[in-house]
């Protein structure tokens, strides 16, 4: 399959050494339905198989970029140096022990599209233990669905409830927003949880993501 010319989402991925989730993570993002993604790995310097496994599925997948740095440069810088490599019009970050649910993308654009006044999107993120049960569902605790403008959605991140990044999608004004920001700042979000494969619930919450943590 070739690269779209011009792909819709990054999915953005910083890891380091955890080469068999990194396998699912990236598996999760070009599964995704109905959309063009690009799926950016950065590695920051495992000197593991890494390097082998991310080679491995570019040369099924011809959307996946693999950046390696020449020494360790530790973990906020590796997220930075990420997030300043996005071009494309959307973006999600996702961690290296996460994955996205089926739908994640098409969601996020759709609850965005409907929303044009938001800045991002953010949905379940469910945290689970290694036998699958889950312990965290953090947004479901919310008040309500829909768009919270501030200070409304900060609020609802209090007290433990702030979504994890791997349930935000956002446009690239936003990653650009937050390099030029060295301050804390609250734009409008639109909000939806969605249905995990455990649950037949599916609702629209703040932001619009789904990953599982391992």
């Amino acid at each position: 399959m070739t690269e779209a010319i011009n792909p819709l989402i990054s999915t953005i991925i910083p890891t380091y050494r955890r080469p068999v989730l990194l396998r699912r993570a990236i598996a999760s993002a070009l599964e995704q339905r109905g959309v063009d993604v690009r799926v950016c790995v950065f590695d920051n310097c495992s000197g593991d198989e890494t390097a082998e496994v991310v080679h491995g599925m570019a040369q099924e997948h011809v959307r996946i970029r693999y950046h390696c740095h020449a020494h360790n440069i530790g973990g906020g810088a590796n997220f930075d140096f990420a997030m300043r490599s996005v071009d494309t019009p959307f973006f999600s970050l996702l961690s290296d022990d996460d994955y996205l649910l089926p739908g994640f993308y098409q969601r996020a654009l759709a609850a965005l599209a409907e929303n044009p006044e938001a800045m991002f999107w953010v949905g379940e993120t469910l945290c689970v233990d290694e036998r699958g049960a889950i312990w965290d569902a953090r947004v479901n605790s919310w008040s309500r669905e829909g768009v919270f403008n501030p200070p409304e959605g900060l609020m609802a991140m209090m007290h433990g409830r702030a979504p994890t990044w791997t349930g935000v999608f956002s446009p690239i004004s936003i990653s650009e927003e937050s390099a030029r920001r060295s301050t804390a700042w609250a734009p409008a979000c639109v909000t939806a949880s969605a249905s995990s494969g455990r649950s037949s619930r599916p609702k629209i919450a703040l932001n619009g993501a789904f990953g599982w943590d391992s």
